[in-house]
């Protein structure tokens, strides 16, 4: 088996645009292709296609709405979440996060992670860390 191809250099966004087809709100997944001279059309509508990890045998699946549950590779939040919610203060006059608290299962679910924001006292953005929950 071949050797799988290397990182993309695009940002997730990038990737995203490119597999999207925005006019039918799906991902781009019609083939035609001749392998022996006869045409072959695979489409969403009438055929399955798995997209998965042979390795791990981990195969993508598609929600009810329509969604892909996906990670992001080195996000700074890297567990499924739900609700987030903010900690406010008050530096120089204006109000800014400083706790972001990220739940799995809604407001009353479980805590996955939390983000602890630092400002200077101009009220300007010095770190955002990520902290262990406890």
């Amino acid at each position: 088996m071949p050797a799988p191809p290397g990182m993309s250099p695009k940002d997730a966004n990038q990737v995203l645009r490119s597999v999207m087809d925005d006019t039918e709100n799906r991902l781009r997944v019609d083939a035609v292709i001749s392998p022996d001279g006869s045409d072959l059309e695979i489409h969403y509508a009438d055929d399955s296609i798995a997209i998965g990890d042979p390795a791990s045998d981990n195969i993508l699946t598609i929600n009810s709405n329509g969604a892909a549950n996906v990670n992001v590779a080195n996000s700074i939040i890297n567990v499924p979440y739900d609700y987030v919610s903010l900690t406010n203060s008050i530096i120089d006059g204006q109000t800014v996060p400083t706790t972001v608290r990220f739940y799995a299962g809604g407001s009353g679910g479980t805590l996955v992670a939390t983000l602890v924001l630092t400002y200077d006292s101009g009220a300007n953005l010095l770190t955002v860390t990520k902290t262990p929950l406890v």
